[in-house]
């Protein structure tokens, strides 16, 4: 790659971060585990890791949590 640079020549790296692995679903013992943790609903979660992220100081009183969104679009999925 550095030689491309110095020497002027064009060049192409593709990484492709959604290419799906197999198996595609995770075994379901590994599932299982976090049954508890999502029981209280998303929104609550979602609530616990935001207040989380202030008390460890990782966000300051200025940031707000973004707004949920009521439908996800199965385009934005992919």
């Amino acid at each position: 790659m550095d030689a491309s640079v110095t020497e002027g020549k064009p060049f192409f790296t593709y990484v492709a971060i959604n290419a799906p692995h197999s198996p595609l679903h995770a075994p379901r013992k590994n599932v299982e585990k976090y049954y508890d943790r999502y029981r209280a609903g998303w929104e609550s979660l979602r609530k616990q890791r935001f207040n989380r992220m202030k008390a460890m100081g990782l966000i300051d009183d200025r940031s707000v949590m973004s707004r949920r969104r009521r439908r996800i679009r199965h385009s934005l999925l992919c």
